[in-house]
C-alpha cells in the first residue's frame, strides 16, 4: 500500500488486482494481464506497474493519470525489485537483481519515459536487494536489506549507509528520507527505528520494546505498527506523541498526514486519527 498526498495505492503483490482511491471513492480499479511484482504512484496521480513476463526478466508499464499507457520497458538482464516515479510521472528508477560469478548484486536503471535510447545500469551493489525507492527532487533512495543508498539522478552516489549487520525488518521512505526497523537478530522483541534525511545521514534513533510490523514516515511523524496499535513517535525529539488502537489483521500502514494513518487489513482500507500520548521512547 502506497500512500501519496489524499490518494491511496493498493496492489496484490504475486497477483494481478490494484486499485487507487482516495477517502471518496475509488478512481482506478483493473486486473493486470501478469502478476504484480511491484509499483508506485506518482504525485500527480501518474502511476507503474511492473509485472512478471514470460520470455523477460520483468515488464514496465506506465500509466498517465487519466489511466491511459505511456510508457513500456522489459529488463532482459535482471529481474525489477522495486520501482519509484519522479513527481510528474516521466521518469522512473529501478532497483534489479541479478547473480554474477556466484554473486547476487543489484542495480540501478534510470528511466526516461521520452527517450527510446538503450538503457545501461548503473551501481553495482554486491549481497543486497532493494526492495524500496523513492525518487525526488532529482535524487534517489533506495532501501535494501543490508543498506540504504542515495545517489543522484545521474548515477553518482551520495551516500552509502551500512546497516553494519542488523537485520532490516521493514521500511518506508517520504521525500527521499527513510525509516529504517532494525534489530540484532532474528525476531528479536525489541528493535531500534532509525530515520535518515534526504542526504543519507542519520536523523534520529528511537528503541522500541515491542516487535514492529510495518513503519511509515512523513514529516516530523514516525509510526509504527505493532500487535492492535500503531505509535506515532516525533523524529525531531525522538518521544512518542500519539497512537490509536488497530484490529489484529492489519497488514501495512501509511501516513496521510502527522496525524492521520491509513491502515490495510486482509480485507478493507481504513482511516484513523492519532490520540495524544503522554509517553515516551529514549533517542540517541
Amino acid at each position: 500500500m502506497l500512500a501519496k498526498g489524499q490518494k491511496v495505492f493498493v496492489y496484490n503483490q504475486g497477483g494481478k488486482g490494484y486499485r487507487i482511491e482516495n477517502q471518496i471513492k475509488t478512481l482506478v480499479s483493473d486486473t493486470a494481464s501478469q502478476n504484480i511484482v511491484t509499483a508506485d504512484l506518482a504525485s500527480n496521480g501518474a502511476y507503474a506497474l511492473i509485472l512478471e513476463d514470460s520470455g523477460y526478466c520483468g515488464k514496465l508499464t506506465a500509466y498517465t493519470k487519466d489511466n491511459k499507457e505511456a510508457y513500456h520497458y522489459w529488463f532482459s538482464d535482471a529481474y525489477p525489485t522495486a520501482i519509484a516515479l519522479n513527481e510528474e510521472g516521466n521518469r522512473a528508477a529501478v532497483t534489479a537483481v541479478t547473480v554474477n560469478n556466484g554473486v547476487l548484486q543489484s542495480s540501478f536503471y534510470l528511466l526516461d519515459f521520452n527517450s527510446t535510447d538503450p538503457v545501461t545500469p548503473v551501481g553495482t551493489y554486491p549481497n543486497t536487494v532493494f526492495t524500496k525507492v523513492s525518487y525526488q527532487n532529482g535524487s534517489i533512495t533506495a532501501v535494501g536489506d543490508t543498506r540504504t543508498v542515495v545517489m543522484s539522478e545521474k548515477g553518482k552516489e551520495i551516500a552509502n549507509y551500512d546497516y553494519q549487520g542488523a537485520k532490516l525488518v521493514c521500511a518506508a521512505l517520504d521525500q527521499n528520507r527513510a525509516a529504517l526497523c532494525l534489530s540484532s537478530f532474528e525476531n528479536a522483541s525489541a528493535v531500534k527505528l532509525v530515520t535518515l534525511s534526504n542526504q543519507g545521514t542519520q536523523e534520529s534513533s528511537i528503541d522500541v520494546d515491542s516487535r514492529v510490523m510495518a513503519v511509515s514516515l512523513y514529516g516530523d511523524t514516525l509510526a509504527a505498527l505493532l500487535d492492535g496499535q500503531v505509535r506515532a513517535y516525533s523524529v525531531s525529539r525522538g518521544t512518542q506523541t500519539g497512537s490509536c488502537d488497530t484490529k489484529s489483521d492489519m497488514r501495512a500502514i501509511a501516513l496521510g498526514s502527522e496525524k492521520q494513518v491509513y491502515l490495510l487489513g486482509v480485507s478493507e482500507v481504513s482511516c484513523a486519527t492519532f490520540q495524544a500520548s503522554t509517553a515516551s521512547s529514549g533517542v540517541s
